[in-house]
């Protein structure tokens, strides 16, 4: 008995050796043939833990276990720096038995443990993912004639906590998957047995083309599957998933008796709610629903039946209802109500062009008020569609229940609107043959932005849609401070909605009590240490407007003037703002304004005409830059004018005319005037000795000329120390005076004082006679002018032809100027010629260059052909 013993304890103690052994003997023989399968099968670099590369027959005996530590695969360039996967733990156990007889492997379990999985896609559609190399499939053939089979039977399996994220560059897409779990079970000994998976993703993130369709959802699915291996038949049997707290579940099966895929799909809603829709809404949205209470019933249903191969998809049809729904907020007591949803969706497999989208009925109750909807989708290839919108919203409730970000909203809109059309008629630009039609009424209307914040309400508006034209029976608004009201009508509306290059045509009576445009002044800060340097930016005339605005406006308050009474026609068009007589009056005089104003040019254009009626001198300087530049002597003098003036040129970008490009003309009438007390007085009376302090203008006529920053004035009277004196010359934009005023001065009468002034331009000699013509030069500045006399003569009667040496002398100016003028266009229009050989000289040289390179590419390219054709055919 103890010599058995002792032969049973040597034999269990040998069985337990070879146990342990085996594993040993065989672990760096098996660790080969996986190093060289990796490497024969898999373009990328493997890694994994050589110590935690384990092999035993003990852990499971009589089966065999396997586990890697710290797997991982990293791919070749360009994805040297990027892993694809890398799993923390991999294990399987096999059926050693199963192993031994060889008609069938059987494994009992695979574990797949914290799996990380990282696909990325670039642009040109390189894939991470593409490692294997490319071979062609050969199948091996047994004497019989049928495939050889490798049969593998797995009863369980389970993943624990992966990480998957999924980048593709090409199409614009991004999927990321967190905590994911998934464990199964089925004997796959069995011809048929029941198959039970348990899947949970604790975060779900979906996005396409920069939408985040699924952010932060949690996903779980049961699903028992029962498998009919002989015939291919997957049947669904209890089964549940959920998106969040949506639910549903399927029935039906699939099966795969030939090439082709047969289905018959039934799915369902299971457990959900209005809230179990809201769910979905992406997770940055997610603290809106806290404390939402809902109820209601809600119904979820679909099928998709036939067959799928490569010429048709199965029929899927899905619908959603909703009846007697409410959902009400935490902090807005009044909620909607009555909420009544018919949707169906149907898609036939055979051409999914001809889809069908389905919703006959919207409605709800909003604080006892109803909106209902309807919308019909339809075809693909040439979209088509049919809405309706019908009953009172009111904004400010609304927004209170679906808000919005740095807005405040209000108002209460009834509207009974219908459209319906295709694309094919918006393709062909045949706009007016898409039928809309219907009423749109606002009462009440606010709005607070941050992009508007002087606020914008409309009182009441009443209007009537047709397909072709708007009709505005009324509007009556405010913008911030101005009222504003209109009527009219606008056509090619559903053109300009549509396409961006449609014009909007209309025409529209305008009317306001006071309208202020200071409010609106679009300004740039341009801020430099502590000057403020903010300047308007360029006003843009929208090219796509085709309108006549018919205005009349009691008041205009614009850069700290008020205009008043203005009447007249706005014309918009190309980009083009037309004025026709607008009168108006201003600082206590009468305007009539004609003229353009073009946006469309980099630096925009304008050429407006004034007729001018009596109008205070003194405070046209004190508004108008114009005047300040042109004529600063405005400031010293007391009176009125009445003009007809006209100008053109280019604005700056400070929306100020460019004053050294700005050209005009016209004729200054002035009554009665008076210049006195400024500096130039007080250097003329220094001169001369004779000027007095004071020059004054009656029934005094301006012929002036704007050219190359000067204004040229022709020769005019005027009374100075009660003698006639002609003045004339020019001003520039820069402060510089250049003019002569020709008087003639009673010597007798004038005494010691003229002669001694008079004495260095006649020798030293006293003057002979009664009357002289004296010349006063006028130069320097109108700050710091210089004066002093330029000549004198004996009148000898000559004083009828002051006025016309005056106007010889102007003459002569103005042609100075314009042949200065023509010498500097000629010499930029040569230059703008030699800039432009140069540049073309220099595309041409590049296009030589660019083709010679194409020629040679070509020619390689050629070369290459020929040789690899020569290698195919030998």
């Amino acid at each position: 008995m103890k010599k058995l013993l002792i032969i049973l304890g040597s034999i269990i103690g040998l069985i337990f050796l070879v146990l342990i052994a085996t594993p040993i003997v065989f672990k760096d023989d098996i660790k080969k043939a996986v190093d060289q399968a990796i490497a024969e099968n898999i373009n990328a670099q493997v890694y994994y833990d050589e110590g935690g590369f384990s092999l035993s027959l003990l852990k499971s005996f009589p089966n065999f276990s396997l586990s890697v530590d710290d797997f991982g695969i990293v791919g070749n360039a360009p994805f040297d720096q990027d892993t694809l996967v890398h799993v923390g733990s991999f294990g399987f156990e096999i059926d050693l038995m199963s192993v031994i007889n060889g008609e069938q492997i059987k494994i009992n379990s695979i574990l797949l443990d914290q799996p990380s999985i990282t696909v990325l896609v670039l642009p040109d559609g390189t894939a991470n993912y593409d490692i294997v190399p490319s071979s062609e499939d050969t199948a091996v053939v047994e004497e019989s004639g049928e495939a050889a089979s490798f049969n593998i039977a797995i009863k369980q399996w389970e993943i624990k906590n992966a990480e998957i994220v999924y980048i593709d560059q090409s199409s614009n897409m991004s999927a990321i998957l967190l905590g994911l779990n998934h464990s199964g079970t089925g004997d796959f000994t069995e011809h048929v047995f029941d198959l039970g998976t348990q899947t949970s993703i604790e975060s779900i993130t979906f996005g396409m083309d920069g939408v985040d369709y699924l952010s932060n959802k949690t996903f779980n699915a049961d699903i028992i599957l029962n498998m009919d291996l002989p015939h291919s038949k997957y049947t669904f049997k209890e089964n549940k998933l959920s998106l969040n707290d949506f639910g549903f579940g399927f029935d039906g099966y699939v099966a795969m008796p030939g090439e082709d895929i047969d289905m018959d799909l039934n799915f369902e809603g299971k457990d959900i709610s209005i809230k179990s829709i809201l769910s979905l809404i992406p997770g940055v949205y997610q603290e809106y629903l806290n404390g939402v209470e809902t109820s209601g019933s809600i119904s979820f249903e679909g099928s998709a039946k036939g067959a799928y191969n490569e010429n048709r998809l199965p029929d899927v049809m899905a619908k959603l209802n909703v009846d007697q729904g409410r959902i009400k907020y935490a902090e807005y007591p009044i909620p909607i109500e009555a909420l009544t949803i018919r949707t169906d969706l149907n898609v036939p497999g055979e051409n999914m062009d001809d889809m069908v989208f389905n919703m006959p009925t919207f409605s709800m109750l909003l604080d006892g008020e109803k909106v209902g909807a309807n919308l019909t989708f339809s075809n693909l290839q040439n979209y088509t569609w049919d809405f309706g919108m019908h009953g009172k919203l009111d904004l400010e409730k609304l927004l209170k229940v679906v808000p919005v970000e740095g807005m405040d909203l209000k108002g209460l809109i009834a509207a009974d609107l219908s459209t319906s059309g295709n694309m094919k008629l918006v393709d062909e630009e045949r706009y007016d043959e898409i039928p809309a039609e219907g009423s749109l009424a606002i009462t009440g209307f606010e709005m607070v932005s941050e992009d508007l914040p002087q606020g914008f309400g409309i009182q009441q508006s009443k209007m009537t849609f047709s397909p072709k034209v708007i009709n505005l029976q009324q509007f009556d608004a405010t913008l911030g401070q101005s009222d504003m009201h209109l009527d009219g009508s606008v056509s090619n509306f559903i053109g300009y909605a549509l396409n961006e290059e449609e014009v909007l045509k209309g025409s529209l009576n305008f009317r306001s009590n006071t309208f202020n445009l200071d409010e609106w002044m679009t300004e740039e800060d341009t801020t430099v240490v502590e000057e403020d340097t903010s300047a308007m930016e360029i006003i843009r005339v929208p090219t796509n407007l085709d309108l006549r605005l018919q205005s009349k406006i009691g008041k205009i308050v614009y850069d700290g003037m008020d205009i008043s009474d203005l009447d007249g026609l706005i014309t918009v068009k190309d980009g083009i703002a037309k004025l026709e007589n607008i009168d108006f009056n201003l600082l206590d005089g009468e305007f009539v304004m004609n003229g353009t104003y073009n946006s469309v040019p980099e630096k925009p254009a304008f050429d407006f005409g004034f007729n001018i009626k009596d109008l205070s001198i003194p405070k046209s300087y004190e508004t108008f830059n114009t005047v300040q530049q042109l004529a600063p002597v405005a400031k010293n003098v007391a009176g009125d004018f009445s003009a007809a003036l006209g100008f053109n040129g280019v604005m700056g970008p400070d929306m100020m005319p460019d004053y050294e490009h700005l050209t005009g003309h016209g004729l200054v009438e002035i009554a009665e005037a008076a210049l006195k007390g400024d500096n130039l007085m007080k250097a003329m009376s220094a001169a001369s000795k004779f000027s007095g302090d004071q020059i004054n203008m009656d029934n005094v006529k301006l012929n002036i000329e704007i050219r190359e920053g000067r204004l040229y004035v022709e020769p005019f009277d005027v009374k100075m120390s009660g003698q006639k004196a002609t003045v004339y010359g020019s001003n520039g934009i820069d402060g510089s005076l250049d003019y002569y005023i020709s008087t003639m001065v009673k010597t007798g009468a004038a005494g010691s004082a003229v002669n001694q002034a008079l004495a260095s331009y006649t020798g030293g000699k006293e003057v002979i006679g009664e009357e002289m013509l004296v010349k006063l030069k006028i130069g320097g500045t109108y700050e710091k002018p210089k004066v002093g006399i330029a000549s004198t003569e004996s009148a000898n009667g000559q004083g009828g032809s002051i006025k016309a040496a005056a106007q010889a002398e102007i003459d002569k100016q103005i042609k100075e100027a314009e042949a200065k003028a023509k010498a500097e266009l000629e010499k930029q229009k040569k230059e703008a010629e030699a800039k432009a050989k140069e540049e073309l000289a220099k595309q041409q040289a590049e296009l030589e260059k660019k083709a010679e390179e194409e020629a040679k590419k070509a020619a390689e390219d050629a070369k290459k052909k020929a040789k690899k054709a020569l290698k195919d055919m030998f």
